[in-house]
């Protein structure tokens, strides 16, 4: 039941009347289901043909139960009661474990946390203690059953929605009854009001995250509402002082209009007079920047949401079953022996501005080492068979003189070819199919987990360097981040024999750079700003190249300040998606600023050539396939010191 990504588009419209239909046969469950609102949406969704668990504390909902099952023993119950408190673990455990079991279709669709406590509670921050005496510690009573209470409802129903196949017939939506003090000031209702701002807040931030659970999450703010607890003094009194009440049916109205509507998520309804709306309920329509004197939040949020990458998946969802591929008549199916992780792997998973040809669902990796296992009828010529070991390409190119790319020569950028791992089937999986363009024989002498790796993360540096860089021996070469790529990249540096100085935030990179001939006054100690390094050790002016491994707007203005004029500057990495020119400093030092993309099936090759002679030494650890959703969470955490292979079993 997928739903999309939360966009405000205006707000909803409340007086199109919810299709009851769409609740029948649904499990519903509703905390504080026993009195007042909560009893009016138990009531409305029992008679528009869904099954309801209501919770609460009043053992009123026992009579509540009988009544709507009504006498006949044969006919099929409509609503179970289950004396909880929310703020009971076990409690809550029992009534979603009860929803589950007598619904229907054994199943949890929405869940309405409408359970909670007001100021005629005790409000433990408002009451004041004698000074003279020793101070009171608030109870925090109010905090304690409205947030831990609907945060104990919110990680059940997330968890019960799970258990239920991803259906049409089937839904996933939580909807929290706040209050309208979440948006007015509402002075002695001290704790309430903190904990409906809350609410409110928590809601506008899941929102962001939940579609890719599939489930939405809205917020009902009632006001004031027609209740017999008060006296009729005591309600002739608020309307004489302008107090206008809504009704407790339309609460259950706001509600039924959310749960019948699976477009509707991330908004916030408020109860009001049926004077203001002939429904009894709107759309609060404030809980999103669309006015332009709002630019200044407009921008923050947009910032905020660029930068925040956290995807709320089940590791990844990488682990499914799927067919061998068919081998190509111009390729080969290879048996996949390892695969290497990279950090494009996360910007895959999380990037919502995907290329043309991305499919909806495909098998990630785009670095592989395997075997041939099987050979397409017209492959032979090429030269390959079966048993051979090869290091794959995951961007090949067509080879079409026609195509705009492969005609001059950068099959890397080819958009017709298959792109092993960038939104096509990859390396991940125990089998893939291959044209022969896409592969190349690995020396005996080099372990699989090292070929894996080198098809990308030697492959990249090593064109950067060579054919986009064009670094001489008599160059001066500064590089920015020693991660997988960028050590690598340095090993290439020393091999043509230039000077490098090298820069990193993790002491162990540069510790290991020293190991393998980095002399220690080419390394910027960490901590030290790279503009003063330079300036101090009179490399100003001596900068030839400059090669950025990280991509972050620090490494990108420092490279325009240090590099010297006529300069190279080389992007490799893409740690920040945006980065600024400075132009002035651009132009008077006429840099040229050249980016670069992979590689191609000539440098792997190469590269694997000086892996076979040990010019090039990859750092590469191993894991198992199984480990890829940890493996990939350590290296974007920094945990990783250069690379991780996954081993794929025999």
């Amino acid at each position: 039941m997928p739903i999309p990504k939360y966009t405000y588009n205006g707000p909803i419209d409340h007086t199109i009347p919810p299709n009851l239909e769409n609740v029948k046969n649904k499990s519903v469950i509703v905390t504080g289901g026993a009195n007042g609102m909560g009893e009016a949406m138990v009531r409305a969704f029992v008679a528009a043909g869904a099954f309801v668990t209501f919770g609460d504390l009043a053992i009123r909902g026992t009579e509540i139960e009988k009544e709507l099952n009504g006498p006949d023993p044969d006919q099929s119950p409509k609503a179970a009661f289950v004396k909880c408190d929310i703020r009971d673990w076990d409690d809550m455990i029992n009534l979603f474990e009860t929803a589950r079991n007598k619904s229907p279709c054994n199943s949890v669709d929405i869940v309405i946390a409408n359970a909670g406590i007001s100021r005629s509670s005790g409000d433990s921050l408002w009451n004041l203690d004698d000074p003279n005496g020793p101070p009171t510690k608030p109870d925090l009573k109010i905090v304690r059953t409205n947030m831990d209470g609907t945060f104990y409802t919110w990680r059940l129903a997330v968890h019960y929605f799970r258990k239920q196949p991803e259906t049409e017939d089937r839904d996933r939506c939580f909807v929290i009854t706040g209050s309208m003090v979440a948006y007015i000031d509402s002075p002695g209702n001290w704790e309430y009001t903190a904990t409906k701002h809350g609410l409110r807040g928590f809601m506008k931030t899941v929102r962001r995250s939940s579609w890719e659970q599939g489930i939405r999450i809205n917020y009902v703010a009632p006001c004031w509402i027609k209740s017999a607890i008060r006296t009729k003094e005591y309600e002739t009194w608020l309307i004489e002082n302008g107090i206008e009440f809504g009704e407790q049916a339309d609460c259950a109205g706001a509600m039924m209009r959310i749960a019948c509507d699976k477009s509707i998520n991330g908004r916030s309804l408020m109860i009001t007079p049926r004077s203001k709306a002939q429904e009894g309920f709107m759309d609060v329509n404030q809980e999103d920047y669309a006015d332009p004197k709002d630019e200044y939040f407009i921008k923050k949020q947009t910032t905020q949401l660029r930068i925040i990458e956290d995807k709320w998946l089940d590791d990844y969802k990488v682990w499914e079953e799927v067919p061998v591929p068919e081998t190509p008549a111009n390729g080969v199916l290879i048996k996949l022996l390892a695969s290497g992780v990279c950090h494009s792997d996360h910007s895959l998973l999380t990037n919502e501005n995907q290329r043309p040809w991305f499919q909806d669902k495909y098998i990630l990796g785009h670095e592989g080492c395997g075997i041939i296992v099987r050979i397409g009828d017209e492959a032979n010529q090429f030269g390959f068979n079966i048993g051979d070991r090869v290091a794959t390409i995951a961007v090949p190119g067509c080879g079409s003189d026609d195509c705009p790319e492969c005609s001059r020569d950068l099959a890397q950028l080819c958009e017709r070819a298959h792109h092993s791992g960038i939104g096509e089937d990859g390396f991940y999986a125990p089998y893939a199919a291959l044209t022969t363009r896409a592969i190349t024989l690995v020396p005996d002498n080099i372990p699989s987990s090292v070929a894996a790796v080198a098809t990308d993360a030697v492959k990249t540096s090593y064109h950067a360097i060579t054919r986009r860089a064009e670094v001489k021996p008599s160059e001066t070469v500064f590089l920015f981040g020693l991660g997988g790529l960028g050590f690598n990249g340095l090993q290439v540096i020393l091999h043509i024999g230039a000077r490098v100085i090298i820069s990193d935030v993790r002491q162990e990179r540069l510790d290991e750079a020293k190991k393998i001939g980095v002399p220690e006054e080419d390394i910027v100690p960490v901590g030290t700003s790279v503009q003063d390094f330079v300036r101090e050790n009179s490399l100003g002016g001596k900068i030839d190249t400059v090669l950025d491994f990280v991509g972050k707007d620090q490494t990108f203005q420092d490279a325009q300040a240090i590099v010297r004029r006529g300069g190279k500057m080389v992007c490799i990495g893409t740690l920040d998606d945006t980065n600024v020119i400075d132009m002035k400093i651009g132009i008077r030092k006429r840099l040229s600023i050249i980016f670069t993309y992979g590689g191609q099936k000539r440098d792997l090759q190469e590269v694997l050539d000086m892996i076979s002679k040990k010019a090039i030494q990859p750092q590469v650890e191993d894991a198992k396939l199984k480990d890829f959703p940890t493996v990939l969470k350590d290296l974007c955490d920094g945990k990783i010191k250069a690379r991780v292979a996954l081993v794929h079993d025999d």
